[in-house]
């Protein structure tokens, strides 16, 4: 996984979200996606928190599940994507950490 990814996905949320009315998320919500994407397009992925890419995910999992919408789908698939890159990134420290010399 790749912050390029991440990014690229992002920004196709972005354009959906520009396009989203309150019903059916909340206002909370909305600001909530919107504040986490603008996290990573601003070049500020490594701010973006496990618990935020969690509710990222389930917010567009609850949205799709109620609606079926291909748009959720996309916010909850990049949801996801962003919670897997955050996971790949803290294995690639780990790793980085183990090797270094005592």
């Amino acid at each position: 996984m790749t912050e390029r990814e991440v990014r690229f996905l992002t920004r196709e949320v972005s354009r959906i979200l520009s396009m989203v009315r309150v019903n059916p998320l909340t206002r909370e919500e909305l600001e909530f996606l919107k504040s986490v994407v603008e996290k990573v397009l601003s070049g500020r992925l490594d701010e973006v928190t496990m618990e935020e890419a969690e509710r990222f995910a389930e917010i567009g999992k609850r949205w799709w599940l109620e609606e079926g919408r291909e748009e959720a789908y996309k916010i909850f698939l990049t949801g996801l994507y962003i919670k897997a890159y955050l996971l790949s990134r803290e294995v690639v420290e780990e790793r980085e950490g183990s090797c270094t010399p005592s």
